[in-house]
C-alpha cells in the first residue's frame, strides 16, 4: 500500500459515510471534502502521465498516515455539523441587514476600483507568464502598497459575505434588485485583487465560495431559484474562466491542459515531501504578521526552503503552513484549539442556524477550501479577516437576543 492508496481510500470512505448521513450529496460539508478527493484525483491522473512517480515511495507512508490524521483533527469537527437538518435560518432584522449590505456593497467597489487600474496593467504587460515571474522572481509589483492596499486587501477578503448577502436577499428580496446586483459584482473583489499578481486562485476562490454558501440555501430556495442561480452560475464561471485560461496559457503555452491538472493535484505530493528535509523547515509565525505588528515585533522574515523535489513555494496544503509556523505539535494543538472553537460557535437546537455562526462557518470553510492549495490568511489583510469573523460571531451572538425584529427564512417543502 503506498500514499495516494492511503489518502485515496480515505476520502472515499468519508465521501460515502458523509451521504450516507446527510441522505444525499448536494451539502457544504461534503463539497469541501469533495474539493480534497478532486485534488487527489488529479494527483492520480499527473501519475498516469509519467509524472509525480516520487510521492509513490514507501517513504512518503509516514507522512500521508499524518496527513490523513491532521484531515480528521480538522474537518471532522466541521462536518459534524449537521446543515442537512437546519430547518431554519435566523437573522437579524431588515434594517440590519440593509445597513452591513450597503456597507459591504461600498468595501468591495472600493477594493475593485482600487485594483482595476493594476489588473489593466497586468494584462497589457504583454507576457502573463513574464508578468508573473516578474513579481514573483524580481519582486516587481502591479500595485502599489500603502494604507489603502491593506484596506482594499481586507475589503476584497470579505467577498463571500457578499455572495451570503446575494442569497438572503434572493429570498427576502422579492423580484429583481439592484442591491443584489452590486453585490453579485462586489463578490469578485477578491478575483480583482489576485489578478494583479498574475493569479488565477481568486477565481477558483470565487466558484468554491459560491458552489458552498448556494448549497447552504439551496434548502431554502424555491426550485425556480434554484435553475435561475445555477443556470447564471454557469454562464459566470464560463466568463471568469477566460482569464484564467488567459493565464494558464502565459505562464504554461503549450502544456496548458497538463497545467490544470498539476494545479488542482500537486498540494499532497508537495506535503509530503516537505518531509524529506531534516530538521523541517520551521519558521514560528511566519504566517500572522498582524500577531507581531501588534506587539510591536520584528516580523519571521518567509522561509525559502528547496530540493529536488519540492521548494516552499509550491502548494502544499493548508497543513503544511501550519507546519511551517507551528510545527508538528503546535499543529496539532491548533487543530484541537479550531475544533473546540468551532463546536462552541455552531451549537444550535439542530433545526436553527443563526447569523452569528455563518462568520465561523465561512471562516472555516474558507481556510479550509484555500486550503487544498496553500494557507491564504497568511498576509496582513488575511490576518485581519479572520480577527474580524472571530469578533462578528461575538458580537452579533451577543447583541442577537435584543433584535425584537428578526428576519426567519424557512426550509421550503419539497
Amino acid at each position: 500500500m503506498n500514499s495516494i492508496t492511503i489518502v485515496t481510500v480515505f476520502f472515499v470512505v468519508y465521501l460515502v459515510a458523509l451521504k450516507r448521513k446527510r441522505g444525499g450529496w448536494l451539502y457544504p460539508s461534503i463539497f469541501l471534502v469533495a474539493i480534497y478527493m478532486l485534488s487527489i484525483i488529479c494527483l492520480i491522473i499527473d501519475i498516469a502521465s509519467g509524472h509525480s512517480h516520487a510521492v509513490l515511495n514507501m517513504r512518503y507512508l509516514l507522512p500521508a498516515l499524518f496527513f490523513v490524521f491532521l484531515c480528521v483533527l480538522y474537518f471532522v469537527p466541521f462536518t459534524s455539523f449537521r446543515e442537512d437538518k437546519v430547518e431554519e435560518i435566523v437573522l437579524p432584522s431588515k434594517k440590519v441587514l440593509d445597513i452591513i449590505s450597503v456597507v459591504l456593497i461600498i468595501l468591495s467597489f472600493e477594493s475593485i476600483f482600487f485594483f482595476a487600474g493594476s489588473v489593466l496593467d497586468v494584462f497589457t504587460y504583454g507576457d502573463l507568464g513574464a508578468a508573473r515571474d516578474d513579481r514573483y522572481i524580481y519582486g516587481i509589483s502591479f500595485v502599489e502598497h500603502s494604507i489603502w492596499y491593506t484596506v482594499s486587501s481586507v475589503s476584497a477578503s470579505l467577498y463571500m459575505f457578499d455572495i451570503l448577502f446575494y442569497f438572503i436577499y434572493r429570498i427576502i428580496g422579492g423580484k429583481k434588485s439592484v442591491r443584489r446586483v452590486l453585490l453579485l459584482v462586489g463578490s469578485f473583489s477578491e478575483t480583482f485583487h489576485v489578478l494583479t499578481e498574475a493569479g488565477r486562485d481568486g477565481i477558483v476562490f470565487w466558484l468554491f465560495a459560491f458552489i458552498f454558501i448556494y448549497l447552504i440555501f439551496r434548502p431554502l430556495l424555491e426550485k425556480k431559484q434554484r435553475s435561475s442561480i445555477t443556470k447564471s452560475f454557469v454562464i459566470i464561471a464560463a466568463i471568469i474562466m477566460i482569464p484564467f485560461t488567459m493565464i494558464s496559457k502565459g505562464r504554461f503555452q503549450e502544456n496548458t491542459n497538463d497545467s490544470y491538472i498539476n494545479y488542482m493535484g500537486q498540494s499532497f505530493k508537495h506535503f509530503c515531501y516537505y518531509f524529506d528535509f531534516s530538521p523541517l523547515p520551521v519558521n514560528y509565525g511566519q504566517g500572522f504578521p498582524l500577531f507581531f505588528e501588534v506587539l510591536h515585533k520584528p516580523q519571521p522574515k518567509y522561509y525559502v526552503y528547496s530540493n529536488a523535489l519540492t521548494h516552499s513555494t509550491a502548494f502544499g496544503t493548508f497543513f503544511r503552513e501550519f507546519l511551517t509556523n507551528f510545527g508538528v505539535a503546535g499543529t496539532i494543538i491548533a487543530g484541537f484549539f479550531m475544533a473546540f472553537l468551532f463546536r462552541v460557535n455552531m451549537r444550535s437546537n439542530g433545526k436553527t442556524m443563526y447569523f452569528n455562526q455563518f462568520f465561523i462557518y465561512i471562516l472555516y470553510f474558507q481556510i479550509f477550501s484555500q486550503g487544498v492549495f496553500y494557507f491564504r490568511q497568511y498576509t496582513r489583510g488575511g490576518n485581519l479577516f479572520i480577527v474580524l469573523c472571530l469578533l462578528f460571531t461575538l458580537l452579533f451572538k451577543l447583541n442577537f437576543s435584543n433584535d425584537t425584529k428578526p428576519v426567519v427564512i424557512k426550509r421550503k417543502v419539497e
